[in-house]
């Protein structure tokens, strides 16, 4: 079955590289351009020179797990759309109760349709807050004119 969505551009991050290349070409088989990292440092480095449309990374990885490096991405670019990728759901509690900086889990082993759902929801997620994010813009611009 063919994707719904348009072709984006996506991260992957996990310190296994057979699950980065299973990943990649399973994205790459629908469209997308997908570049791979294979540790959190190396994925803040890409962040700092390309833009993603959609971040994929494994919640346990040595040096960072995916948590930490989704609240480094996040406190720089809060709109990203990050997605979290692991065998343990239970684990994305945090130690203190409070949830993973993440939009979307998915669960190890998955099926492509549910990568493919998740692409399709993270970008459905993205264009709602490009809206507000418009609207907002929008509403700051208008104000001064209406008085």
């Amino acid at each position: 079955m063919t994707p719904l969505v348009s072709k984006k551009t996506i991260l992957i991050v996990d310190d296994e590289p057979l699950i980065l290349e299973t990943m990649g070409m399973m994205l790459e088989l629908d469209g997308h351009t997908v570049e791979v990292a294979s540790d959190g440092e190396a994925a803040l480095k890409k962040l700092a020179i390309h833009n993603f449309d959609i971040v994929f990374t494994d919640f346990t990885m040595p040096k960072m797990s995916g948590n930490l490096l989704a609240i480094a991405i996040k406190k720089k670019t809060p709109q990203q759309i990050i997605v979290m990728v692991t065998g343990m759901a239970e684990c994305l509690a945090t130690k203190d109760g409070e949830q993973t900086s993440t939009d979307f889990t998915l669960s190890k082993p998955f099926l492509t349709e549910e990568l493919r759902d998740i692409v399709q929801k993270a970008t459905l997620k993205q264009a709602a807050k490009d809206s507000e994010f418009i609207c907002l813009r929008l509403g700051e611009t208008l104000v001064p004119l209406v008085k």
